[in-house]
């Protein structure tokens, strides 16, 4: 008789138990965000410039004159003219008051109111305008815009679980050794 080793193996399998990992987020609240905003301000003032321009005494020497002018002009001499009528008319009756004394007082009148009919021609020099100007001004004031920005920031709250991973075999490994007699 012979004694036999017989030898039963089982092999382990490996297995794996897995719980997959879980998170979730969650606020409470939105976040809050504003604005303050403040308007800018913009005064501005002007004085205009002025300027005054009088040309009465150049267009005068030129002989364009204004109506107070004219009638200023015209009454002076009106009145000149009518004063020297006046001495020239006294003068010429007291000539021709005096005929006895020889001479011959009409025609020498004649001869003297006879105006030669030449005229002359001058060049005259013409005034400037009269200015007068009066500088203008701008002022400003400026008051810039305010912003105020006002937040608070709301986080989120998570929870993370991480999940496991078990190892466990399944089936058990086992070797079994036997001696059997053997018949032969």
């Amino acid at each position: 008789m012979s004694t036999e080793l017989r030898i039963n193996q089982q092999f382990a399998k490996l297995k794996l138990n897995i719980k997959p990992p879980e998170m979730s987020l969650q606020t409470d609240t939105s976040a809050e965000f504003s604005i303050d905003k403040q308007e800018g301000k913009l005064k501005i003032n002007t004085r205009h410039a002025k300027v005054e321009i009088n040309y009465d005494q150049t267009r005068a020497v030129l002989n364009h004159r204004t109506q107070p002018m004219y009638s200023d002009k015209i009454a002076k001499e009106g009145y000149q003219k009518s004063m020297q009528g006046i001495k020239r008319y006294a003068q010429q009756g007291d000539q021709l008051a005096r005929i006895e004394n020889n001479g011959n007082p009409l025609i020498s009148q004649i001869k003297s109111n006879y105006k030669d009919s030449k005229k002359e021609l001058t060049l005259k020099w013409k005034p400037s305008p009269q200015i007068k100007a009066s500088l203008g001004e701008v002022k400003t004031d400026y008051t810039p815009a305010k912003l105020k920005v006002n937040t608070q920031s709301s986080w989120p709250k998570s929870k993370l679980n991480w999940g496991k991973v078990e190892g466990y075999l399944d089936p058990e490994p086992k070797l079994e050794v036997q001696a059997v007699d053997v018949k032969a």
